[in-house]
Formats: structure tokens, C-alpha cells, sequence
């Protein structure tokens, strides 16, 4: 009996594991080094300062921002993208026009009760 026992005991669990201790797992699941970066930069946001950030979360963090910043500039724009760009060029030059013909008028007005005092 004692043989047919040997043969069926055996041991599978981790060297130094104790029993009913759970490893620790993470809070929060992880995607590597971009979800590591949101996760510094959503800390200094939380603490408003980056100083309780090391330099390599930092540099992590800045790293992940310039990428997504390339990213936004190289990569296609959408129909609605170039919609809104459009429209913003042409508000500005409205608007830029309509400020520099109002500063003219106003300019020759202030010029022109300048002359007349002056007279």
C-alpha cells in the first residue's frame, strides 16, 4: 500500500508558497509601457507636481506624449478634420480683416478730431 501512495502523492505548488496566502495581484491591468505611462501621467495630474514622479516615470510619461503627438500630426486627416480646419482658416481671415478695417475707421476718426482741433 504504502508504494501505490508514493506513486499518487506528489507535490505541485510553488517553493516558498504558503497555503491560504494569495499572491498579489494587480489593481489595475497593465499594457505594457503605455499603460504604465497613462498611469504616471494620470498620478501627476492627481498631484498636480511632477515631483512625485521618479525619472524614469517621467521620462516614460514624456516619451508616451511625444509619441501620441507625432501620431496625431503624421497620421491622415478625417473628412471632418479637414472640415474644421477649413472653417477655422476662414473665420481667422474674416475675423482678421474685420479687426483691421474697424482699426482703420476708428484710426482716421481719432485723426480726423485730432485736425480739426489742431485748426
Amino acid at each position: 500500500m504504502t508504494m501505490a501512495v508514493e506513486k499518487i502523492l506528489k507535490h505541485y505548488g510553488v517553493k516558498g508558497m504558503r497555503w491560504g496566502v494569495k499572491r498579489a495581484t494587480p489593481t489595475t491591468p497593465t499594457h505594457g509601457d503605455a499603460g504604465k505611462a497613462k498611469r504616471v501621467v494620470a498620478r501627476a495630474r492627481e498631484n498636480r507636481t511632477t515631483d512625485v514622479l521618479s525619472n524614469k516615470d517621467l521620462q516614460a510619461a514624456i516619451t508616451r506624449m511625444n509619441l501620441e503627438q507625432q501620431y496625431q500630426r503624421l497620421r491622415p486627416k478625417t473628412k471632418s478634420e479637414k472640415a474644421k480646419g477649413f472653417i477655422k482658416e476662414q473665420l481667422l481671415g474674416i475675423g482678421k480683416e474685420q479687426a483691421s478695417r474697424i482699426a482703420r475707421e476708428e484710426s482716421a476718426k481719432a485723426i480726423g478730431s485730432l485736425l480739426q482741433k489742431a485748426k
